[in-house]
């Protein structure tokens, strides 16, 4: 599947997952605020850009293996093809936390300054 042809249900989820991530380090209303709770939804705003990143990748990493035409070197079984997608979900997962293509970082500056107005 190309990226550029990412339907709307799978959008929707992605933008829930990143949703669900960031809600998980709302505070509740009238919270006292200290550096701890700061340095602490900071790094949970951290993580959820690296999973985005990783999920962003995943659809990257697809996206290019079904623009190679596959080898039956190593056999076109259903087995080859979930090792495929464990490999290729892994990859993107150490992509994003090596620093992959910047969109973690985009991410994180970007809702950074809200965690300090709220």
């Amino acid at each position: 599947m190309a990226i550029d042809k990412i339907n709307p249900a799978q959008s929707d989820m992605l933008s829930r997952i990143a949703a669900a991530q960031l809600n998980k380090s709302a505070k509740p209303a009238g919270e006292v605020k200290n550096g701890a709770a700061n340095s602490k939804q900071a790094a949970q705003i951290e993580k959820a850009a690296k999973d985005f990143e990783a999920i962003f990748l995943g659809y990257l990493v697809k996206s290019m293996r079904s623009t190679v035409t596959e080898s039956s070197l190593w056999g076109d079984g259903r087995d080859m093809k979930l090792y495929r997608a464990m490999l290729d979900e892994q990859l993107a997962t150490q992509m994003a936390e090596n620093g992959g293509i910047g969109l973690a970082e985009l991410l994180v500056e970007q809702l950074s300054p809200k965690v300090g107005n709220e």
